[in-house]
């Protein structure tokens, strides 16, 4: 769970503490033997949420690739990315008709079409209601997306690499983290400095954050009701 990108849940009752309804956060820590999980939300906030504690669900994991997940031999029939990372979707009208999370959510391929969900190469998959049924229930994710500006966060080790405390910078991209045996994906983010200089840090990466934004990005709307719980 460590890493895992999160919005809030069906079981949220904390207000706007994590920023709003479709804004995201990092799981930085697990506390497996009492239910629940510490998110470091992406405005810099911490909170311990609930994953399964007395029966509570207060996330929803928005994307499970920053834990390293991959279906290897899945491509996305969309946008063609093989080794589909994170959330796979696979179409139950079609042979052999998969999608990322990225195309799920953007509507691509048939929106009438019902779709099974699989949160990894393990898992056996849930059924989910097709998209023109689901409208009323699309967020527009908000966060450490492309565009957003940054400033140094939580997990910050890099001096004065951002020109100072306070210093803006601006996410030009979102990347991969390879390394070695240990690739976890949407886990750097590179950042222009307003001074000039560019660097890569980590997001999500081995549950660290470097940063935190003072302007959100939209990452684009997704169902709601289709992710899945954490804790579940």
């Amino acid at each position: 769970m460590s890493g895992f990108r999160v919005v809030r849940g069906p079981s949220w009752i904390y207000g706007n503490d994590d920023g709003g309804d479709g804004h995201l956060g990092t799981v930085i820590k697990v506390h497996q033997s009492e239910q629940r999980v510490t998110v470091l939300w992406d405005d810099g906030a911490k909170k311990t949420c609930r994953a399964g504690q007395n029966r509570a669900f207060d996330l929803y994991i928005f994307d499970n690739a920053q834990a390293g997940v991959r279906h290897e031999s899945v491509t996305c029939n969309e946008c063609e990315e093989n080794g589909i990372r994170g959330i796979r979707w696979k179409c139950l009208n079609c042979d052999d008709y998969d999608l990322c999370s990225s195309c799920y959510h953007k509507d691509k391929h048939i929106i009438d079409h019902v779709f099974k969900r699989i949160k990894s190469s393990s898992d056996e998959g849930v059924k989910v209601a097709a998209r023109s049924d689901c409208q009323n229930s699309k967020c527009e994710s908000l966060g450490m997306f492309k565009s957003a500006t940054v400033i140094r966060g939580e997990h910050w080790m890099w001096a004065n690499q951002d020109g100072g405390a306070g210093s803006h910078g601006f996410i030009m991209k979102i990347n991969d983290w390879e390394q070695g045996n240990e690739s976890t994906y949407r886990t750097q983010a590179g950042v222009l400095w307003a001074e000039g200089d560019g660097y890569t840090y980590r997001l999500g990466h081995n549950g660290k954050v470097d940063l935190k934004y003072v302007k959100p990005a939209s990452g684009g709307f997704y169902y709601k009701t289709h992710l899945p719980v954490l804790g579940k």
